[in-house]
């Protein structure tokens, strides 16, 4: 994952105008096993278009931070795109027993990482 951020660009004619860029949500479904390889985020954009100016603005971008998940309570190597924030509270409150300790601990790890580089929301 990169960093996203929202830029006003001013157009040759002096106008304004948002912009959104996000260079890299990871890797959203992937069997990668090295580090960092497992957590992406699902991105959110709320925008608004003005009828009369055709402009268009950015009002809200929010991100769903996911982790691929390995599971190996199987003789078959299955994979689960796990929403990382519910998969926690889900382990914690006993809900979620499909996952254990070390899993529960990388959940958390990619949670902390995925906030780090991709910050909160942006207005």
């Amino acid at each position: 994952m990169q960093p996203m951020e929202k830029r006003t660009v001013t157009l040759p004619d002096g106008s304004t105008k948002d912009g959104f860029i996000v260079y890299s949500l990871g890797n959203f479904i992937s069997g990668q096993t090295k580090e960092n390889t497992k957590t992406s985020a699902i991105l959110n954009l709320t925008f608004t278009k003005n009828g009369r100016t055709g402009k268009m603005s950015i009002d809200n971008t929010s991100y769903i931070p996911v982790y691929m998940y390995k599971s190996f309570s199987t003789s078959i190597q299955r994979y689960k795109l796990l929403v990382t924030e519910m998969s926690i509270v889900n382990f914690e409150s006993g809900e979620n027993t499909s996952i254990g300790p070390n899993a529960y601990n990388n959940l958390k790890n990619a949670l902390t990482l995925t906030k780090k580089i991709l910050g909160e929301e942006i207005k």
